[in-house]
């Protein structure tokens, strides 16, 4: 976690997570910029196995207009993903609330972005979003 609480950052070899005040912007600055060379790094040492896909998502309440695949890939840095991103990928958006944080003892800092990355089997990624019975659309 950076000094002012702004972001906090969590990771293994197979799971790289972002909590953050703020979104990651195309052009950080200052804390953000700190933060996005934390990430890359902390992706660049993931380990990705063949056969492996790629789960990123992004979660927060805040509704504004972007999407979702900059704030995920390109706000970040392609190269950060060579390694890690082989056969599939899956992103996805949700709009709950982004998850407590386990690793801190500071349950006072409350962040309205999250992003995770993860390395998973084919048949184990479990998706967000849900078809609706009868509708092709999904929520």
């Amino acid at each position: 976690m950076d000094v002012q609480n702004n972001y906090y950052i969590a990771h293994s070899k197979d799971r790289v997570q972002l909590w953050s005040k703020e979104r990651l912007p195309f052009e950080p600055k200052g804390w953000q910029l700190k933060m996005k060379q934390e990430l890359r790094s902390r992706l660049e040492a993931m380990v990705a196995p063949n056969n492996t896909i790629l789960h990123a998502l992004y979660t927060s309440r805040i509704n504004q207009s972007f999407d979702v695949e900059n704030i995920l890939f390109y706000n970040v840095g392609s190269s950060s993903f060579s390694s890690i991103c082989k056969d599939k990928l899956i992103f996805e958006r949700s709009f709950d609330a982004p998850p407590p944080i386990q690793q801190t003892q500071r349950e006072d800092i409350r962040f309205a972005h999250y992003q995770c990355y993860r390395i998973t089997p084919p048949p184990s990624v479990e998706c967000v979003w849900k078809k609706k019975e009868n509708d092709s659309r999904v929520e």
